[in-house]
């Protein structure tokens, strides 16, 4: 069984550090001045709850960067040669945190679809 969940512990950990980068470039991206959260650029009448929701997402991603890395350094312990065994339980605990990670990642990135779409929103009808 070592052997198999090394080479799992492998396979999920190279897996959690492309996520990692991915949620890099996007946080680097999506928090830059010329970034689609750029201050400027989040106008109308809703800006202090906009706001509000920008400050929610730069914390989010400040967790979401923290969990991803702290579940990478679980899984690649359970990768180093000589690790002690883990017990299925352990393994499935990883599997539930990666599983809850993953939706947490999809769920924040709807939420910031939807702040993108309303501030567009707003934009368009503030001529009205």
């Amino acid at each position: 069984m070592s052997g198999r969940t090394q080479a799992w512990a492998e396979r999920v950990g190279w897996g959690l550090a492309e996520v990692g980068s991915s949620l890099e470039q996007h946080v680097s991206s999506a928090e830059a001045g010329s970034g689609p959260f750029a201050p400027d650029d989040l106008t109308g009448p809703m800006l202090p709850t906009a706001d509000q929701r920008l400050h929610r997402f730069r914390l989010d991603h400040q967790t979401l960067r923290e969990r991803t890395h702290a579940l990478r350094e679980e899984v690649q312990a359970l990768a180093q040669p000589f690790a002690d065994t883990p017990k299925t339980n352990d393994l499935l605990r990883l599997r539930r945190k990666a599983r809850q990670l993953a939706s947490d990642i999809q769920g924040h990135k709807e939420k910031e679809t939807i702040l993108l779409l309303e501030n567009v929103n707003m934009d368009i009808g503030a001529g009205d």
